[in-house]
């Protein structure tokens, strides 16, 4: 089963392991649709969105899958990793 929390310009989606996959580590996806811009506005969205999660892995437990959808205004939103984070940290207190 999983969980969804949204702040700002991101949703996060998290999944808990399987029994199986407990010794793998965490799986990281991010979606960015064509709603939110053309190809240069949704690679630049994922590229922050990338390096915003980098750091926040280590608090998602192991076998863990977590995907990041971007909304509108994700490419430039200056709260971006904040709001990553805090949405993280909501979805894993829930899981």
């Amino acid at each position: 089963m999983g969980v969804k929390s949204a702040r700002g310009s991101v949703v996060v989606y998290v999944t808990a392991a399987e029994n199986d996959a407990q010794d793998r580590p965490p799986r990281v996806g991010v979606v960015t649709s064509k709603f939110i811009g053309g190809s240069v506005v949704r690679h630049r969205a994922a590229r922050r969105i990338r390096a915003a999660i980098a750091p926040l892995m280590m608090r998602v437990p192991s076998g863990s899958r977590v995907v990041v959808r971007a909304l509108p205004g994700a490419d430039h939103d200056r709260h971006l990793a904040s709001d990553l984070r805090l949405s993280l940290d909501r979805a894993l207190e829930r899981l």
